[in-house]
């Protein structure tokens, strides 16, 4: 007998709820405090004023807290949660559209804490 597309399809809901129930947040992640599946909370609901308000409460006091006074861009892209790459950082560097403070020794390419969250802040679209 063989399998038929509903036979699938449930195997492969199946799988992916109990990969879900298995995920364990790694240290650091800055949405770990976030319930899976909900989304975030649009401007006027839940309270929130604006979107904007609950990245400056939440994303980046928890990204301030984490990030040390000066970081590489693989640190960088880490603790955002992959939502800007080390490449992206370093294409923005060679177009003097990133961080404005930097500090290279050797081959790597430091940031001040500061100065990067700012720079962010000014990159976040809501």
């Amino acid at each position: 007998m063989g399998y038929t597309i509903w036979d699938i399809d449930k195997s492969m809901k199946a799988y992916q709820q109990k990969k879900q129930d298995q995920y364990i947040a790694p240290p650091g992640d800055i949405f770990a405090n976030l319930s899976p599946g909900e989304p975030l909370a649009l401007p006027g609901s839940h309270g929130y004023n604006s979107v904007t308000s609950f990245f400056d409460t939440n994303f980046f006091t928890t990204l301030e807290k984490e990030l040390p006074p000066l970081f590489t861009r693989q640190l960088a892209s880490q603790k955002t949660g992959g939502l800007i790459s080390a490449k992206t950082l370093s294409n923005l560097d060679s177009l003097n559209r990133g961080p404005s403070v930097k500090v290279r020794i050797g081959s790597k390419v430091g940031y001040e804490r500061a100065n990067f969250l700012q720079w962010l802040r000014g990159r976040m679209k809501c």
